[in-house]
């Protein structure tokens, strides 16, 4: 069974990604984009689930204001986070907001 990374870790693996952020209660880490408009915002996220369904882990995905759009991930099975939630984040990261 896969269990949550330690702190000293998840640093580790965080240093490595861009702009994203370990949230308060330090189990799930998080992004912000701008995107142009709402469709550009479900466009980009359609891209991000196609990822999602070939890594069999899925992010919370987060429009607000019709612009700022979010992503959470973390494990819910440890309720905290794992190496996979670090490798879905940089195959987001490769992809393009719109």
């Amino acid at each position: 069974m896969t269990t949550a990374l330690e702190p000293t870790q998840t640093e580790e693996y965080l240093a490595k990604l861009s702009g994203w952020k370990l949230t308060q209660d330090g189990k799930r880490i998080r992004k912000d984009w701008k995107v142009n408009n709402f469709l550009s915002g479900l466009e980009f996220f359609n891209r991000v689930a196609v990822i999602a369904e070939e890594m069999q882990h899925h992010p919370d995905l987060h429009i607000e204001n019709y612009k700022d759009a979010w992503i959470e991930i973390w494990t819910h099975t440890v309720n905290g986070l794992t190496e996979n939630d670090f490798a879905l984040a940089a195959s987001i990261d490769e992809l393009e907001t719109g």
